[in-house]
């Protein structure tokens, strides 16, 4: 009897994430139907009303349910998946068509990342006979491909349409080539959606209608640094469409305070927003005399739309949504979903605008730890007013049990006051860092925002700083965040500023703030001041080296490490060529250490030493490195000190692309050049880059130029690196077209 392999693919993405497609195999479906007929004229129709398709095949197929445990979210209820068998016997050709739904509470994500899977999971069963193509059916995207599997032919046909995944498969289980063409495929399309009854559902003070019976959420929101409490989503999945439905509602926080329901409508719609939706439409609408927002959006990355309602009643928050394709959103059933709700009495009566700073700041000093949390974490979400500012002075005088851990009660306090302060501020922070009672960690966070709150108290700041003794802190970056801001003021006091070096504690962020300077487009008035001060700040750099060198490997080692990197960048301007010589050689000579032998080689180049070739070629061939290097022969003028392989212009547009996506999200495992563009300014190099997301390896485009016919000329710094991080399309020319006329607009 000819065995059927049922492949069954299921997808998960909840919210924004996007988890690879799972692919298990039933086994042993044999002969299902034993009668078949080689004739394709005595096919029968075969429609199905709850699939929404319809397609011809050899016999009646027999019905196989499967239901499948949730492993990517326990607890939330499993895969149901529907296939439809015929196996003609008689040509032993074997027909499948499966289908399945999200489980309530998850939808598509990505579907490109769903069909990648499909294509993955396939080349580790059996080997790909044709590649993959991109196919449409009835207006939605889908993917075709050939393999062959234990000396048997399958053509696979996959579609996503909205939450709903489509199968398609033809096997000819007598021989591993294709079966005789016939109408199964080319005879599969989509139906209309059956409208669905759906069930009466009561939540909060509303009553609705959902598709079905709802799944409530096992989610835990965190209701301490919400506006919510009580906070509970329950979903439903239509199961003749696949669309997820949800109601979301909660009983608003003691603590919340809203001026202007518009901006609270924006946040929440902010915060629900999947990768790729893009709002299309707003509009106002109203239940009873209960007025709301109501956001249309639609997501090319999915296939899919959203209709979401929000409104809020008295301290009831409701939000309400439907995630479906465009044919389903405009439906009498997602109609029926938002317009069956009708408001109930109940709810407490609830000030949105009125003032909670009296109830937080009480609730601060309460021994209750569940009490103090809430308020303590409200402080992260309520903007205080200045007609609140008096509360405030009057909180920074409590002492509180968190006042020596980072970010507690008073240190949030104290940053609250950058956005909203007045002409007693100021005098308010100098009294809490004045009282020496107070624990170190809050008198850090005065001089560590007063800056930001008045400009004017900079010299008090620095004064602070230079002449009481040192906080104990474990931390002293925050601290120096205000000579970091104003580079100019610490220019102003470079002599105050290079006698804290010899503050043990100090010296990393000192190194810092002259390094910064030397980094600053203002580095030529920089440097002739920090040439100036070359004994001091070059006096203790062996040992500190000595030191790391020492400690490395130990849990020193981190603290130790940030003083070489400022050293590292500070050296060749103090022109100590035989400092640096040994300082550099002495890091080169520790191969476990090579994170800092680019620094050392740049550092060697900037003082004009001898490099090591064998070491330099290493730097110049890694992407990684390779930047940094030619930027430092380019500065000193020596960038024919290059090989020319380097120096390319697509060479070097890769390597523009490689850092600039680095830097806006993560270094690509692989780039490569695609092509390129001419525009009238001049050639851009279309590149592609991938990623592996999920299990999943995914290319993108990117553009960088433009550049000039002279191709053993660099204009160093004259490129545009750009991606939109759209995946690689077939038509990458015009792909790259418009990523170049994106770039024109943004520069």
């Amino acid at each position: 009897m000819p065995v059927l392999f049922v492949f069954l693919f299921v997808y998960s993405g909840y919210a924004q994430e996007k988890e690879p497609l799972k692919m298990k195999v039933l086994n042993g479906i044999t002969s299902l139907n034993k009668t078949g007929s080689d004739q394709t004229d005595t096919w029968i129709d075969f429609k199905h009303t709850d699939g929404a398709f319809t397609v011809k095949m050899p016999l009646p197929p027999q019905e196989v349910k499967k239901e499948l445990a949730n492993s990517t979210h326990p607890g939330y209820p499993p895969y149901l998946i529907n296939l439809y068998v015929a196996v003609d016997s008689v040509n032993l050709v074997s027909y499948l068509v499966r289908y399945n739904d999200y489980p309530a509470g998850l939808y598509l994500a990505d579907k490109s990342l769903a069909f990648n899977s499909v294509i993955k999971e396939l080349e580790s069963k059996g080997k790909i006979i044709k590649a993959p193509i991109v196919v449409f059916k009835d207006g939605y995207e889908g993917r075709k491909v050939d393999l062959s599997i234990a000396e048997t032919y399958m053509q696979i046909q996959v579609y996503a349409r909205g939450n709903r995944i489509y199968l398609l498969m033809k096997q000819n289980v007598n021989s591993a080539q294709a079966a005789v063409e016939d109408q199964f495929f080319d005879s599969f399309h989509f139906e209309k959606y059956a409208p669905n009854k759906g069930v009466a559902f009561s939540v909060g003070n509303i009553d609705l209608i959902m598709p079905e019976k709802p799944f409530k959420s096992i989610d835990v929101k965190d209701e301490d640094s919400s506006f919510l409490k009580e906070d509970n989503i329950y979903y439903a999945t239509n199961k003749n469409s696949g669309g997820v439905y949800a109601i979301e509602a909660g009983e608003l926080s003691k603590y919340a305070r809203i001026k202007e329901l518009d901006s609270i409508y924006t946040k929440v719609v902010a915060s629900v927003k999947s990768t790729g939706d893009s709002v299309y439409k707003i509009t106002d609408f109203q239940i009873g005399n209960i007025k709301g927002k109501e956001y249309y959006s639609v997501n090319n990355i999915a296939g899919t739309e959203k209709r979401n309602r929000i409104w809020i009643n008295n301290n009831q928050f409701y939000f309400q949504t439907a995630n479906a394709v465009n044919e389903e959103i405009s439906s009498s059933d997602v109609n029926d979903f938002f317009n069956s709700v009708k408001i109930k009495p109940g709810g407490k009566l609830f000030d949105l605008q009125a003032s909670k700073a009296a109830l937080i700041i009480g609730d601060l000093k309460s021994k209750d730890t569940l009490v103090s949390n809430a308020a303590y974490n409200a402080l992260t979400t309520y903007g205080f007013e200045k007609s609140e500012l008096p509360l405030i002075y009057s909180a920074l005088k409590n002492k509180y049990t968190n006042d020596t851990v980072r970010n507690g009660t008073r240190a949030l306090l104290i940053e609250s006051l950058i956005s909203t302060n007045d002409e007693h501020t100021v005098a308010n922070l100098k009294g809490v860092f004045d009282d020496k009672s107070n624990a170190d960690l809050v008198r850090a966070s005065v001089l560590s925002y007063i800056t930001d709150i008045d400009k004017n108290s900079y010299d008090w700041y620095f004064n602070s700083l230079f002449t009481n003794k040192p906080l104990q802190l474990e931390n002293y970056w925050p601290v120096f965040s205000p000579l970091r801001d104003s580079l100019s003021y610490s220019a102003e006091h470079i002599d105050e500023l290079v006698g804290l070096l010899d503050v043990n504690v100090y010296r990393d962020d000192v190194l810092s703030v002259l390094s910064n300077m030397i980094d600053t487009e203002d580095k030529t008035r920089y440097t002739t001041l920090i040439q100036g001060h070359k004994q001091p700040i070059s006096a203790k750099a062996l040992d500190d080296l000595d030191l790391f060198l020492k400690e490395y490997g130990t849990d020193n080692q981190k603290e130790a490490a940030l003083k070489l990197y400022s050293y590292l960048n500070i050296l060749p301007t103090l022109d100590l060529p035989r400092l640096t010589d040994e300082f550099t050689n002495k890091l080169l000579a520790v191969d476990s250490i090579s994170y800092v032998h680019r620094l050392c080689m740049i550092a060697r180049i900037k003082t004009g030493l001898v490099l090591d070739k064998e070491k330099l070629n290493s730097q110049l061939d890694s992407l990684y490195s390779r930047y940094d290097l030619m930027k430092a022969f380019n500065e000193v003028g020596n960038l024919k000190a290059v090989p020319l392989k380097y120096r390319k212009h697509e060479e070097f547009a890769k390597l523009l692309l490689y850092n600039y996506v680095a830097e806006d999200y993560d270094y690509p495992e692989s780039i490569q050049l695609i092509g390129t563009a001419k525009e009238t300014s001049g050639t851009y190099y279309v590149l592609g880059f991938s990623y592996t997301e999920e299990g999943v390896k995914k290319e993108y485009v990117g553009v960088v130029g433009p550049f000039d016919n002279q191709a053993d000329e660099l204009k160093f710094e004259s490129y545009d690196s750009f991606t939109n991080y759209e995946p690689k399309k077939e038509d990458w020319q015009s792909q790259s077209k418009e990523l170049i006329a994106e770039l024109n607009k943004i520069k």
